[in-house]
């Protein structure tokens, strides 16, 4: 095995890690695609891990939707108001379920 600055190389192949940092705001389907379609050979990781709901809400969600009621109202801060609180609403009557996600790419 040798090391490279940024990459590695092993069985005679150089090959180097990237994790995605953020999820785009709505998925899509086939999404990931563009990275996933091209003529190289990936190794793809994709950690799933579910989260306590309690804790999302409590600590994750109600403060920001607080934020959001408490500053000047705007079109936009209208609407991120609207989606958190349904998102509060809908993982309350377990319609959703929180995650985190975590895909690492090998290429």
């Amino acid at each position: 095995m040798e090391e490279g600055t940024t990459e590695v190389q092993a069985d005679g192949w150089w090959t180097r890690a990237y994790a995605l940092g953020e999820f785009p705001a709505a998925i899509l389907t086939n999404w990931l695609s563009p990275l996933l379609a091209g003529d190289e050979a990936l190794d793809v990781a994709i950690d799933i891990e579910p989260q306590d709901a309690h804790t999302i809400k409590t600590w994750t969600l109600q403060p920001q939707i607080n934020r959001l009621s408490t500053s000047s109202a705007t079109m936009k801060r209208t609407i991120a108001l609207e989606q958190l609180t349904a998102l509060y609403d809908a993982i309350e009557r377990r319609r959703v379920a929180p995650f985190e996600v975590a895909i690492t790419v090998l290429v």
